[in-house]
């Protein structure tokens, strides 16, 4: 799945080709014995030119399915064409127009053509809830979407803003829109958890609202599950988190983020070891994702939690160069040199910690204050986090 093409000539409707890949990915990934590469992969080939040739090399797969979206007033118009990589022949295309209020019609259609070329059945939501049209200012469907867009691609704190801004705006017009109130839980509960934009205490609370609330309303919402995975985890239940982040898994299989959250809580829950291949599976199934760093530092702690630190380094190596702006993935890196008397190595990894610029400024006390919250009152962590912390001191935080 490539991302669809904005080719109306207005930028301000990028959002727009961005959710549509992103719904109809989510959607493909029900289909039987089908294999589907996570969005978060297909949007690095946003903006580049692509033969759908070198893509099925690089990413493994069998057909790319790529298309362009324009809208021109109510009308949004979708084009699709579903390419086979090994031979680079067009199998089929299609063209579908509606009215922006019918806008999941247009959606169901073209999932409908695609599941009857790969001949499989589509399995399709119980709960449609979005209403209006788009035109409509605060249009909940239009929100959803901007939310959508701002979410996908590299993460920082103010894109995470922008989607909570937009999540939020949208339920003012429908408060009951479940998947509005899932990017909203998530959004909240991830800040938290990467010290992001001021986040504490209240945005865990509003986040299991708003998670409990889009459950209650679409138990199919993948994205409520995943986020209230991070809030059972924000307070110490583990077991139930890591029910959580299964359930997403199971609701859809394409979200590859779940595995690796799935895989962090088998860390918590004391089955380091049978971590690792769950966050491989997370890598294999978006290997070139956004969140790919995340990834890589969940296998990473996990081999740190088993004491194999040259492995721990290995992967964890991987996440920071993947992700440089989360500070775990440093610490721990750090960690890891230092406790393997690769002193040299740790004071680098050290110093380029402290240059990189976080919102928050960390130090030796911070982070022991962060190890003594609830999440991570667990003997498994608690035993891994002092090894960390002795880590630190040895390499001359402060």
């Amino acid at each position: 799945m490539l991302p669809f093409k904005n080719v109306d000539g207005n930028t301000a409707d990028d959002y727009l080709a961005d959710a549509i890949t992103d719904d109809l990915t989510t959607e493909l990934s029900r289909l039987r014995r089908a294999w589907v590469i996570a969005s978060g992969t297909a949007f690095v080939y946003k903006g580049k030119p692509t033969d759908p040739r070198q893509v099925g090399r690089e990413l493994q797969v069998r057909y790319a399915l790529e298309g362009s979206v324009k809208r021109a007033g109510l009308t949004v118009q979708v084009n699709a064409q579903l390419i086979d990589t090994e031979s680079g022949t067009n199998l089929w295309a299609n063209r579908f127009a509606h009215e922006t209020g019918s806008l999941l019609d247009l959606q169901d259609k073209l999932l409908e053509r695609i599941a009857t070329s790969l001949n499989d059945e589509m399995t399709k939501d119980a709960v449609r809830h979005e209403v209006g049209t788009l035109a409509a200012d605060a249009n909940p469907l239009d929100e959803r979407m901007r939310a959508m867009a701002a979410n996908t691609g590299f993460p920082t704190p103010q894109k995470s803003l922008e989607t909570r801004h937009h999540a939020e705006t949208g339920l003012k017009a429908d408060p009951d829109n479940a998947r509005l109130l899932g990017l909203l839980a998530n959004v909240l509960a991830s800040d938290v958890l990467n010290a992001w934009n001021g986040a504490g205490k209240p945005e865990v609370d509003r986040a299991e609202v708003a998670a409990k609330k889009a459950i209650s309303l679409d138990h199919n919402t993948a994205i409520a599950h995943y986020a209230l995975g991070f809030v059972l985890r924000l307070r110490g239940n583990h077991q139930a988190a890591l029910d959580a982040f299964n359930e997403a898994i199971k609701i859809d299989p394409n979200l590859a983020k779940a595995y690796a959250q799935a895989a962090n809580e088998m860390v918590f829950t004391g089955n380091a070891r049978g971590a690792i291949p769950l966050a491989e599976k997370a890598a294999q199934l978006s290997p070139k994702d956004p969140s790919i760093g995340v990834f890589f530092w969940v296998k990473g702690r996990a081999y740190f939690t088993l004491g194999d630190y040259p492995k721990a380094i290995e992967a964890l190596e991987e996440s920071v160069r993947a992700r440089p702006n989360l500070w775990f993935t440093q610490a721990w890196l750090v960690a890891a040199y230092a406790l393997s008397n690769k002193d040299a190595e740790a004071r680098n990894a050290l110093g380029a910690f402290k240059k990189t610029p976080f919102s928050t400024q960390f130090n030796l006390d911070w982070i022991t204050q962060y190890y003594k919250e609830e999440q991570y009152q667990n003997p498994t962590l608690q035993a891994a986090s002092a090894e960390v912390l002795n880590g630190l001191r040895k390499a001359g935080l402060k």
